[in-house]
């Protein structure tokens, strides 16, 4: 019995060791299965990274003999904004005449007398006054691109020609990028042989080439459009050069890296950052075989119109198009200053300065931009805990009627040329920053509002002395619409004071706007 027993005990010992081999047997297989994978993997991949350098060699080669003998020169056209002549004051909605109340917004929670500014400060004031009557911590828009040092992130920059690596500063994030200075191609007069040479020597180096690739890398994490890319560009090259041409240069090719066909023209002594765009930019552009380049520099100015000389060719295989819109909102460091928005019920907004920093910085473009923006979402989130309660139980007309009176009630107005000396289109986030808005910057929020808010469509109204906005509202009894893609559209003016959704001030009544959708 102890035999048999021994035995047993052998034989299971047996089975338990034969199975252990056939799994470790099995697990080196599945190893060298691993193995063999990774290898055919990374055979893969470098094949297509050396056929894609072979390409990208090939095209380097083509546009270097195009930039040879392709430059002309081009005249500048001065792109002007349109002038909208607002009035310094608002329209509000008469009491001695009968105007038609078709949709009253209900728990109206804002006195009147909130939208008065103090028209008798002046830029002498040492600071703008909040809607009690204190002084805010607001940073006026011409004191934001000079912002103290002390205002930015404590992070320093860091540079280590062993490690390769150095940082910046992007509106409040920290970027990271690899290169070294002694190796980065430079010129040493404006003319093209030296841009031949400039471009020859950035495609041959694999330390610019990476640095554009991590540029883009970080560009995707932060949610940049095309211009936030050529933005975060821009700052980069002056993290490594010193001469503005070769930072104008360097952006070009990093643009041109990334599948833009950007341009530079030159004068004398000076180059510059040529891009396309899709929308309207009010700066010098400059038509190149039928496309407008628009001229970019620097310094975030719009420059006088002058002769250039032009490259006519496009890098091979590059995109005409260059866009401005904002389909999301970028991330940026957060850097809070607190706005607070009316008296009664009042909301105290928490805005990024880095953001609004960023939107101060954009291009002048056309309307359909800002329009088209959306506002951020630490904003909306703020709106939500704010009137998202109020609005629960009411239908999309009656949410509509609400957020007009909101808007109305709450906004200072004030044209920008009192408040900058300039026409400026705000972007949503910058009407809730600033002291004061006035006709196209609260109609841009409150379509904002509308959209997050209700199922209701919106679309900018375009007047010779005036912006509205319009909503598809369901039920409203009266006979001015506005008809756009086949659906109704009723006035929701945010700048006629006291008026009901589907009112309209009657110098315009007999007018027809243009629309921004």
């Amino acid at each position: 019995m102890k035999l048999d027993k021994k035995r047993k005990s052998h034989w299971h010992i047996g089975i338990i060791i034969g199975l252990l081999f056939i799994s470790f047997g099995l697990r080196a297989q599945e190893s060298t299965k691993s193995n063999d994978f990774q290898s055919q993997f990374d055979s893969f991949k470098n094949s297509i990274n050396q056929e894609y350098n072979a390409f990208l060699s090939h095209n380097d080669s083509v546009f270097i003999q195009f930039l040879s003998q392709s430059w002309k020169e081009f005249d500048g056209i001065q792109n002007l904004r349109p002038v909208i002549h607002k009035p310094k004051t608002p329209m509000e909605v008469s009491s001695s005449r009968e105007d038609l109340q078709l949709i009253k917004a209900p728990d109206a929670v804002i006195l009147k007398d909130t939208l008065k500014i103090k028209s008798q400060s002046s830029p002498k004031d040492e600071s703008p006054k909040d809607d009690n009557g204190s002084h805010s911590n607001i940073v006026k828009e011409n004191d934001i691109k000079t912002l103290p040092a002390d205002s930015l992130p404590k992070k320093a920059t860091v540079f280590n020609t062993s490690s390769l690596y150095s940082s910046f500063i992007f509106y409040g994030s920290t970027i990271s990028m690899p290169f070294l200075t002694s190796e980065v191609p430079k010129i040493s007069a404006v003319n093209n042989d030296e841009i031949i040479h400039f471009f020859t020597s950035a495609s041959n180096s694999k330390l610019i080439n990476n640095t554009i690739k991590s540029l883009k890398e970080n560009s995707v994490n932060s949610g940049l459009n095309d211009w936030g890319i050529a933005s975060m560009i821009m700052t980069a090259s002056k993290k490594i050069y010193k001469e503005s041409n070769e930072q104008v240069l360097f952006t070009w090719f990093a643009l041109i890296r990334n599948g833009y066909n950007a341009k530079i023209g030159y004068n004398k002594d000076q180059i510059y950052l040529l891009l396309p765009a899709n929308e309207k930019i009010y700066t010098t552009s400059y038509l190149v075989k039928g496309i407008a380049y628009y001229l970019f520099d620097f310094n975030l100015t719009s420059p006088d119109a002058h002769l250039l000389s032009i490259y006519e060719a496009d890098y091979p295989g590059s995109k005409i198009g260059f866009s401005f819109l904002l389909n999301e909102v970028p991330q940026f460091g957060a850097q809070y200053i607190t706005k607070t928005i009316g008296k009664k019920n009042a909301i105290k907004f928490k805005v990024n300065k880095n953001l609004i920093e960023f939107y101060n910085n954009y291009p002048p473009c056309e309307l359909k931009v800002v329009f088209n923006s959306p506002l951020s979402k630490s904003i909306m989130k703020q709106f939500d805990e704010a009137l998202g309660p109020i609005l629960k139980d009411k239908n999309d007309d009656e949410r509509a009627a609400y957020l007009l009176n909101y808007v109305q009630q709450n906004i200072n107005y004030q044209i920008d040329q009192e408040q900058f000396g300039r026409e400026k289109y705000f972007f949503a986030d910058e009407t809730i920053f600033y002291p004061a808005a006035d006709c196209e910057d609260r109609a841009i929020l409150l379509s904002k509002l509308i959209k997050h808010f209700t199922n209701l469509e919106t679309v900018g109204l375009v007047y010779p002395e005036h912006v509205s906005l319009a909503v598809n509202l369901n039920n409203v009894s009266t006979q001015k619409s506005f008809k756009y893609k086949n659906k109704l559209f009723y006035n929701c003016d945010p700048t006629y004071i006291g008026a009901s959704c589907g009112q309209v001030m009657p110098k315009l009544a007999n007018l027809d706007p243009e629309f921004v959708e």
